[in-house]
């Protein structure tokens, strides 16, 4: 359900945005490249908080932990990508990631190399694979 409290403060972070990306030059971008380009500020920012599909492709593994966790039910997203990065977990029955949004794992190439390039992770055999494959479309290997 929608709050007039949530609302309030969802109005305020656009505002925010907005009036930052006025300064940056990034209004003149087109909506999707704006969209990108904060996806890519907040890989930056929380790198480490990033999960990919088990090889069921049922469950998420953290990239910190190894921890098998779920997409909250509250989420809007309505399948599962192969990487999603989340704000915070939440444990309750199960462990839950909130605030998570689609990755595509060729950004966590390009953004984090030393972390995510599959010749350098020290990720699970399956998540090599998965950015193996993305390799090619990462812009920069750095």
């Amino acid at each position: 359900f929608l709050s007039d409290r949530n609302m309030k403060q969802a109005e305020n972070v656009r505002r925010q945005l907005a009036g930052i990306a006025r300064k940056t030059q990034l209004a003149d971008e087109t909506s999707d490249m704006l969209t990108m380009s904060i996806r890519k500020a907040f890989v930056e920012g929380f790198f480490m908080q990033c999960a990919h599909l088990d090889e069921s492709g049922k469950h998420y593994m953290t990239v910190r932990d190894q921890q098998m966790v779920a997409i909250h039910p509250s989420s809007f997203l309505q399948h599962k990508p192969e990487w999603v990065l989340y704000h915070e977990t939440v444990v309750t029955d199960r462990c839950y990631m909130r605030n998570a949004t689609a990755i595509p794992p060729e950004m966590l190439i390009e953004v984090s190399p030393k972390f995510y390039h599959p010749d350098r992770c020290k990720l699970h055999d399956h998540a090599k694979k998965m950015l193996r494959r993305a390799l090619p479309r990462a812009k920069s290997t750095k």
